[in-house]
């Protein structure tokens, strides 16, 4: 079996004759472009050398470069995703999706590196949903919460979780009385396409039906009592 030999490892930009595939490095400083005969390889960071031993010089068998180019590719995808979150967080599922849409990864190399994001605790699915939950919440019913937590890729088990833990601290009926509220300033609500109108509001907003009509009930009984 042959050898595969490192001719020589420089800093991405500062060597002309790099391939076209840096161009999707083009403003990631700290990556390192591999040379194998003067012919480009991949691109790592400076860890990834280190780690593996990579260096001008070094020789590997084929099996274990082809492993390197790999490995390599696996990190590229991890730092794209790190890259990513910078902006915005993002559930496991969303992660795998984004970076499988339109994009030449392969999906079994896109798996391992998402699974390294969450390894290191870049994706956190718990910690992502609780978040949705504290801002949707307050504005909005069960029904469109989980809808949203369903949505950006949290599974039925930890929604269902989340949501029970919060169900002490989330009053339904008096959420949906503010909101009467605040809309009819204490007026009655005497007439049917008024009803009808708030009513069809409520449950696009995911409040369900027994707590609207509870709250309505309440609320032209004048029994209530503003959170706000």
């Amino acid at each position: 079996m042959g050898k595969i030999i490192i001719s020589e490892i420089s800093e991405i930009g500062k060597n002309t004759s790099e391939s076209s595939d840096k161009k999707s490095n083009k403003g990631k400083d700290g990556l390192y472009g591999v040379y194998v005969g003067g012919e480009y390889k991949f691109a790592a960071d400076a860890g990834f050398l280190f780690d593996n031993g990579i260096r001008a010089g070094k020789e590997f068998t084929e099996t274990d470069f082809e492993e390197l180019c790999l490995l390599a590719n696996i990190r590229k995808i991890y730092r794209r995703g790190i890259y990513l979150i910078q902006t915005r967080d993002y559930s496991e599922k969303e992660m795998i999706k984004k970076l499988t849409f339109k994009t030449d990864y392969d999906e079994n190399d896109v798996l391992e590196a998402v699974s390294l994001l969450v390894e290191k605790n870049y994706i956190n699915d718990e910690k992502y949903a609780n978040r949705i939950v504290e801002i949707y919440l307050p504005k909005y019913g069960y029904g469109r919460v989980k809808q949203e937590l369903y949505k950006r890729g949290i599974n039925r088990e930890m929604t269902e979780e989340i949501l029970q833990n919060s169900e002490e601290e989330n009053d339904e009926v008096q959420k949906i009385m503010n909101l009467l509220l605040k809309t009819m300033k204490g007026l009655p609500i005497d007439d049917k396409k008024t009803r009808d109108r708030l009513f069809n509001k409520f449950v696009r907003q995911g409040y369900g039906f027994d707590d609207i009509k509870k709250a309505f009930r309440k609320y032209n009984d004048n029994e209530y009592e503003s959170d706000e």
